[in-house]
């Protein structure tokens, strides 16, 4: 698989883009954060819908994140070649209506949807997304993938490129499983011991149901026998009931006519009373006619005064209320005009406070507007202060990549220092082939030695000039902080200045608002005055007025008083002479009622007399009733005893033929639970064979991936050092150890390039191991491989030995893409591509050069 061309829209920071690649190691360029690595991103999403980029929290990418900000779309293309065909997938994203692809192999359409272009792509490379990463992707650091770790962890990144973690999940699952198994084992022959327990007691309770049905029988006939005595002996009680009730109720009807009777006397003797009262009121009469001839006179008189009486009450109530408010007057106008006073003296007293903080104002501005400095004049200094400081900067990463480097180098002497103390009398030295004498040891030691002094001796020179580079940038961001100190302070003073001159101005509008205010204060207090004055000779006209028509009435209160008096009693003795005449006028009715009265009486004695011979006739004696009723209550407790009987045997035999329903119950339970038993014996079985399985297979497969790398690892290392170092040894752990002359030597005796060189075999060697058991038929070779920020940790030299090695591996590869953003890498490669990111954060990516 080459990659020909990628066609980027609205994909991260990319608007439009097109990268054409060609063959042979390709170098992507730019700083970091600018999109370098997007364009591996944007190929993986493309193939499969995915990206290898990990977003907040472990979790990967969502693809509305992959959408450019500001829009609603994406969309890659990717023409590639495969075998002798060319193949072009485009995968299109839209925010609102999801994801489209198609897939095309030499110009026909071979997959029409995302999960068709998906499943297309796996078939075709023999490759899921995760193992195509794997294999085509080596990120920075990955180079010594598994020489740098520790024993214990290269193991565990054997199983994490190889996704060996999915049998300890299926042994872990299994595990879970089985413990759930043996717990329901358990339970189930607890369960199988409780249901027979349950058996043998049902079987006990159902007892022999025959015999309770045969005295369930004799019990009934003996009840009905029982109820049938019973109803008769009832009847009778009921009809003794009935006899001393009605007697009972004959007494009440006679006890009801002696009352009546007792009232019709008691209406009779108040008939009499009232025809008493009728013959006194007729002597009444008389007296009161003669008194009414007298006082008819004053009735006329007493109508005459009042008409007169209510004048004078309006006047003299009319003369107290022009008093009332002659007073209320004069006091109101007096509280308005100390009120408008004070409001004077309050506005006096604000304007002179006024006219003191309008002069303090005044004269603050002139102090503060002669004092003022333009802030604009410290941005210059500023700036050019902070261009010094950039300066700084860029000295500090010149000096610190070459610290970087001096360290490199010593940490290489250190390491070859330990080479030499370990090698033996009869070893070669892996780098001379000469063989090792106590001499040459002791020649190479002391020239180790004195390289590292050297080494030491710059390094501690190189770490004093940066800490004096760091002095100076220090005293650098102490003069702009004391410039922005200054800028801050005149921009205070500026703000301070406009802010005082409005408060300036709103202050004297203040001032000529009081004195407005003022002003009218004194026009509204001298309008008081004048409106007091008018408002006083009205009043005092008008009590004037009345003063004069009360003294021309002529007014005798004792009179009217004593005529009054007269009206009121001719008024009594009407209504007097009128209740007297309706009482004579009702003497008639009365005697007639009285006759009524008398008649109703001797109706009573005879009804009384008839109830009393009725009583005679219907009355039971006490002991009659009593024998009876003792009678009936024996039949009814044995029927209630005989009904308790039945009642109990019918619960016993429903009793029993309930239990022998569960009996039955509990033994189909019993079988399902031993059924289930052998079920959950052979599910335990058939879990145990699997977990010794699961156990099992991840050992098998590292003792096939262990020769398969090794195997790998060696072709690879053998042609790329053209048989200098021809295999390689992979032990249990992991550990490579490279053959040289026949004798097989740990991977730190060998120098920085040849140890860059092993590690980027093995590397690519795992990756043609991967991709080989992922495909599913055959070998999948893939001819691209991307190497991210691969070169940032190494020094100079270092770099240089990679590339060598890289050029090395392109019999393998037909196309290596180098993402980095080490600049004098560019000079070593043929094909360079530059990536920028402008101000509003879109990069674009521009070819540097293109060797022929």
């Amino acid at each position: 698989m080459i990659i020909e061309k990628i066609d980027l829209l609205n994909f991260k920071k990319y608007a439009k883009q097109q990268i054409s690649l060609g063959p042979r190691i390709v170098g992507i360029f730019g700083p970091n954060g600018a999109g370098k690595s997007t364009l591996f991103d944007a190929i993986c999403w493309c193939l499969y819908g995915v990206t290898p980029t990990i977003g907040k929290e472990g979790e990967l990418v969502k693809q509305d994140e992959l959408v450019r900000d500001g829009e609603q779309e994406m969309g890659v293309e990717l023409t590639f070649t495969y075998g002798n065909q060319r193949y072009v997938v485009y995968r299109f994203y839209s925010v609102t209506y999801g994801t489209k692809a198609k897939a095309y192999v030499d110009g026909s359409v071979m997959a029409n949807s995302s999960k068709e272009v998906t499943a297309f792509i796996v078939r075709t490379l023999g490759l899921d997304a995760k193992a195509f990463i794997s294999a085509s992707f080596i990120r920075q650091k990955e180079i010594d993938l598994l020489t740098s770790q520790r024993a214990s962890k290269r193991k565990e990144i054997i199983n994490r490129l190889f996704n060996l973690q999915l049998y300890d999940q299926f042994f872990d699952d299994v595990r879970r499983q089985q413990r759930e198994l043996d717990t329901l084992l358990v339970q189930l022959k607890e369960r199988k011991e409780n249901l027979e327990a349950a058996v043998e007691h049902y079987k006990e309770l159902a007892g022999d149901e025959k015999e309770l049905s045969r005295a369930h029988k004799e019990a009934a006939e003996k009840l009905k026998e029982a109820t049938s005595r019973l109803s008769a002996q009832a009847e009778h009680v009921d009809s003794l009931l009935s006899q001393r009730e009605r007697w009972r109720e004959l007494g009440s009807e006679r006890h009801r006519l002696a009352s009546q009777e007792e009232a019709l006397y008691q209406r009779l003797r108040d008939r009499k009373g009232e025809l008493k009262e009728i013959a006194q009121a007729r002597e009444r009469i008389s007296l009161v006619s003669e008194r009414l001839d007298e006082l008819a006179p004053s009735i006329e008189r007493a109508s005459a005064l009042s008409q007169v009486r209510d004048r004078y009450r309006s006047l003299k109530q009319k003369e107290e209320e022009l008093e009332r408010r002659c007073k209320e007057v004069g006091g109101q106008y007096q509280e308005r005009r100390r009120a408008a006073q004070d409001d004077m003296e309050r506005l006096s007293s604000e304007i002179a406070t006024q006219e003191g903080t309008v002069h303090d104002l005044e004269r603050r501005h002139r102090e503060l507007s002669s004092a003022h400095v333009d802030p604009s004049s410290y941005l210059k200094k500023i700036a050019k202060a902070r261009e010094d400081e950039q300066l700084i900067d860029a000295r500090i990463n010149d000096l610190g990549s070459r610290l970087g480097a001096l360290r490199s180098r010593l940490e290489s002497l250190e390491e070859e220092r330990r080479s030499l103390e370990s090698l033996e009398g009869a070893s070669q030295c892996p780098t001379c082939h000469q063989p090792v004498t106590d001499e040459l040891r002791e020649r190479l030691e002391a020239k180790n030695d004195s390289a590292r002094a050297g080494l030491e001796k710059k390094i501690k020179a190189l770490e004093a000039k940066i800490e004096g580079v760091r002095q100076l940038k220090e005293d650098s961001r102490t003069q702009v902080a004391a410039l922005e100190r200054k800028r801050q302070k005149a921009e205070e003073d500026k703000y301070e200045l406009s802010t005082m001159a409005s408060s300036l101005e709103r202050e004297r509008t203040r001032l000529g608002d009081l004195r407005s205010r003022r002003d009218a204060a004194k026009k509204a207090l001298d309008d008081l005055s004048r409106e007091q004055s008018e408002a006083e000779g009205r009043l005092k006209g008008a009590l004037t007025k009345v003063r004069d028509e009360l003294r021309r009435m002529s007014f005798d209160q004792s009179e009217y008083e004593r005529v009054l008096r007269e009206a009121r009693e001719h008024d009594r003795l009407s209504s007097e002479l009128e209740h007297l005449s309706e009482k004579v006028a009702r003497e008639n009715a009365i005697l007639k009622e009285t006759d009524d009265i008398r008649a109703s009486i001797e109706d009573a004695e005879g009804r009384k007399r008839s109830l009393s011979e009725q009583m005679g006739s219907v009355f039971v004696p006490p002991e009659d009733l009593t024998a009876a009723q003792g009678s009936k209550q024996a039949l009814e407790e044995e029927v209630s005893e005989l009904r308790v009987k039945e009642a109990r045997l019918s619960e016993q035999i429903e009793s029993a033929r309930a239990m022998r329903k569960r009996m039955e119950e509990t033994r189909v339970k019993l079988d399902e639970v031993r059924s289930s038993l052998k079920e959950c014996q052979a599910s335990l079985h058939h879990h145990q064979v699997l977990k010794e399985a699961f156990r099992n297979i991840p050992i098998n497969i590292h003792e096939r991936l262990k020769p398969l790398i090794q195997s790998e690892v060696s072709w690879l290392l053998n042609e790329v050092t053209q048989g200098k170092y021809p295999a390689v040894a992979i032990d249990e752990e992991y550990t490579v150890r490279v053959s040289s002359n026949g004798v097989f030597y740990p991977i730190y005796r060998f120098s920085g390039g040849e140890k860059d060189l092993i590690n980027l075999c093995l590397r690519v060697g795992i990756s043609r191991v991967l991709v080989s058991l992922s495909r599913e038929q055959g070998f999948a070779h893939l001819e691209s491989l991307f190497l991210d920020e691969t070169f940032s940790s190494l020094d100079g030299e270092r770099r240089r030995n990679l590339l060598s090695s890289l050029r090395a591996l392109e019999h393998f590869f037909s196309q290596i893409v180098i993402i980095t953003h080490v600049e004098d890498v560019k000079e070593m490669i043929p094909y360079a591509y530059e990536v920028e990111e402008a101000p509003d954060g879109q990069s674009s990516v521009n070819l540097l050069k293109q060797s022929l």
